[in-house]
């Protein structure tokens, strides 16, 4: 995870450089999630079902050439997960704050001014908030690396995407893949994961 980080890092500083003399637009950004967490213990895997979330928060497209481009954000972002084990159901929402590393190739639509694209890069999230509720109530959930709290605080991993841009909207399907384990003080045999779904729509503001 600190490996990943620290590429990332540097790959943001050379983007940075590289598109110093480019085009930069900024923008707010909301979407739609579905998403799951996968569970694993004493080789048990449990089978989660969906919830529905939410990503808000803004972007840069940072233009490289006429067809890359470099798009960080920081996004407030809740993902999560319902179990039904043995009868009883429980559902856990943690709420994030995200930063996303996206590299986009983008293909102009012939006869058109609209442009399809594809992105990938890492993220790196920061857990803020969010409620675990189950048959007797609710309750914050709290983030740490004890086995007395719920997840672990940092999360990290990829995201996969496709989208069409027009004009100064990017409405875009996108997957995250989640490679850190949730569990705190997990042992070698419990492992969870993050998977999102999520459909978002960005709007670039025009630069004057």
């Amino acid at each position: 995870m600190k490996n990943i980080l620290k590429f990332s890092l540097v790959v943001l500083f050379l983007f940075s450089i590289g598109v110093t003399k480019g085009q930069v637009t900024w923008g707010p950004k909301v979407g739609l999630n579905l998403a799951s967490m996968s569970f694993k213990s004493s080789g048990m895997s449990f089978n989660p079902k969906m919830i529905v979330g939410f990503q808000v928060g803004a972007v840069a497209d940072m233009t490289i050439n006429d067809v890359w481009s470099f798009q960080p954000g920081l996004l407030l972002n809740m993902k999560g997960s319902k179990y039904t084990v043995m009868g009883d159901s429980w559902t856990i929402k943690p709420l994030y704050l995200e930063i996303p590393l996206h590299l986009m190739y983008k293909i102009a639509e012939q006869g058109s001014t609209g442009k399809y694209y594809v992105f990938t890069g890492p993220y790196f999230s920061m857990g803020v908030g969010g409620k675990i509720k189950d048959a007797s109530g609710s309750q914050t959930i709290k983030f740490g690396g004890s086995s007395s709290d719920d997840l672990r605080r940092w999360d990290g991993g990829a995201d996969f995407g496709l989208g069409w841009e027009y004009q100064s909207f990017q409405i875009s399907v996108q997957y995250q893949a989640g490679i850190s384990n949730t569990i705190p003080n997990a042992s070698s045999d419990e492992k969870s994961r993050h998977r999102v779904f999520g459909l978002t729509v960005v709007y670039l503001l025009k630069n004057k």
